[in-house]
């Protein structure tokens, strides 16, 4: 069934007056997909029971429909219970899953990721060469013949600490600011060379042990015969070219020198799990509860069980993020680790939360260069660095604040929106030390580092104890979580996928560090 015939056939309920709007399309949609999965369910349920439908009894319970007794439809069976279908609907929309990851609904128990990556093809086509448009273009891939020890076309899943095997990290192609020299690398007679990143265009010619090459091996060096030997850094035969990039002349292009790409189609596998908890109570706890306070005892259980399940959910995608997310806060005093006495270099208390601001911007840059996606937009953080932030914005006129921060860990997650782009979300049990968490999330639940993937969410079971004949009542959910196929970057290897979740600190779409001396 398309989502607009599922929003249309949930109308009623996504747009109750007595309810909060989904102001989102794509949570309306999300939230839409998650009730008719549960409609589903209840559906096949009852459908298993052998018993006939009897009309006059009082089952009340998940297969009950309007007030406590059974109804049914035409078909003759029971109808599902609207509880669970409000509080699916009051639910949904509020997981932070929605505001951290995306949300893709599952609509079988199993079911597949795909990703498509664009390659550099290798002449031997039984090798996977390097990815290509994740980091800076070879910016003469296509103007040069095929060589050897062409960086662009060594196997992925090589050696990439620079070993002959595959004598170039794409990843440090437009690393400008690292000049250490890369050991291992031979040119094509076997001659052992050292090397700086290759696509840097601010390489100089000059002398070995300035952070530069003798002898210029890199994809912009012509190694066509005669010329290999030769065309060495200040020889005549050199074209001073450095890492620009260029064509081929008429004679190369005239021949067969087409270069080669191509794709792999890799897939990630998401599976729903279970949640579930119950609770027994009494017929005598039902009549004092209601003689005495005017509680409903199993509403009341059956709140606190719900409630319970989807707070550990929001706690399980809290605590996924975080644990994913790459270090941030490289080249400081200690890395992953913001001190603003030592690191924000501000005279007082303000200017070094500034500081503090600048660093969430270049993190928020690095996961651009990295998922090549967009800038960071979401910001998590502890409930003391959203109120140095919000104290920034209030003492100067400046502020790169668009709205002053709510920042009240009993109220809501949500504080306010930093800059005029970052959402920042305050983690409420952030006890044990200040943290930033930067992410990135898109327009759409498919472009985000992280997915949930509801498939039942709330389901409630009824049933009477054999012996003493008292009530027990109990809820399931199941939901699968995966990350991105393109979280860890290029080299991800599927075959480790700690079910279908990305490996620890290796989530580009994260970025985190710890912050001291707030």
């Amino acid at each position: 069934m398309s989502t607009d015939v599922l929003m249309e056939k949930w109308q009623p309920v996504l747009d109750h007056s007595d309810l909060d709007a989904i102001e989102h399309r794509d949570r309306k949609a999300v939230t839409a997909q998650v009730l008719e999965n549960t409609e589903i369910a209840l559906r096949e349920e009852a459908g298993m029971l052998s018993e006939s439908s009897l009309s006059g009894a009082s089952f009340g319970g998940a297969w009950s429909g309007a007030g406590d007794n059974t109804t049914l439809n035409d078909t003759g069976r029971a109808g599902y219970d609207p509880i669970i279908i409000s509080l699916v609907r009051r639910a949904m929309p509020q997981m932070m899953a929605f505001d951290l990851c995306g949300v893709q609904p599952m609509t079988a128990p199993t079911g597949l990721i795909f990703a498509l990556r664009a390659r550099y093809q290798d002449h031997n086509t039984s090798r996977d060469g390097a990815e290509a448009f994740y980091n800076e273009v070879f910016p003469n891939f296509s103007g040069t013949a095929f060589g050897a020890n062409d960086p662009a076309t060594h196997a992925a899943n090589a050696d990439r600490a620079g070993s002959t095997t595959n004598p170039f990290d794409p990843s440090r192609a437009s690393n400008l600011a690292e000049t250490a020299n890369i050991s291992g690398l031979a040119t094509e007679d076997g001659t052992a060379v050292n090397q700086a990143p290759v696509n840097n265009p601010f390489t100089q010619p000059g002398t070995a042990g300035q952070g530069v090459m003798a002898d210029n091996f890199d994809m912009n060096y012509d190694r066509s015969a005669g010329n290999r030997d030769t065309a060495v850094r200040g020889d005549a035969n050199y074209d001073g070219s450095g890492t620009t990039g260029y064509g081929m002349t008429t004679r190369q292009g005239e021949g067969d020198n087409f270069r080669e790409m191509s794709f792999t189609i890799e897939r990630t596998a998401v599976e729903a799990r279970t949640r579930a908890l119950k609770s027994e109570y009494t017929m005598e706890l039902v009549q004092d509860l209601k003689a005495v306070h005017g509680l409903d005892a199993e509403a009341e259980l059956a709140n606190i069980l719900s409630t319970e399940i989807l707070a550990e959910i929001n706690r399980e995608v809290i605590r996924t993020v975080i644990t994913q997310g790459k270090w941030g806060a490289e080249g400081l005093t200690n890395n992953g680790e913001f001190d603003l006495m030592t690191d924000a270099q501000g005279r007082w208390s303000v200017e070094r939360q500034k500081g503090l601001m600048l660093q969430l911007e270049k993190e928020a840059n690095k996961i651009a260069f990295e998922t090549r996606r967009g800038k960071g937009n979401i910001l998590l953080c502890s409930a003391n660095v959203a109120s140095a932030l919000t104290m920034a914005g209030l003492l100067d006129y400046t502020s790169g604040l668009q709205d002053n921060l709510n920042v009240d860990v009993t109220s809501g997650t949500f504080a306010g929106t930093l800059n005029g782009r970052m959402k920042v979300y305050v983690d409420p049990y952030a006890t044990a030390g200040d943290y930033a968490l930067v992410g990135y999330k898109g327009n759409n639940q498919m472009d985000a580092g992280m997915f949930y993937c509801p498939y039942v969410p709330l389901q409630m079971v009824r049933a009477v104890a054999q012996e003493t004949f008292q009530p027990k009542i109990g809820f399931k959910t199941r939901y699968g979580m995966v990350s991105n196929p393109f979280a860890e970057g290029e080299y991800k290897d599927r075959a480790d996928n700690h079910m279908g979740l990305a490996a620890v600190n290796s989530n580009t779409y994260y970025r985190k560090f710890r912050i001291t001396n707030l």
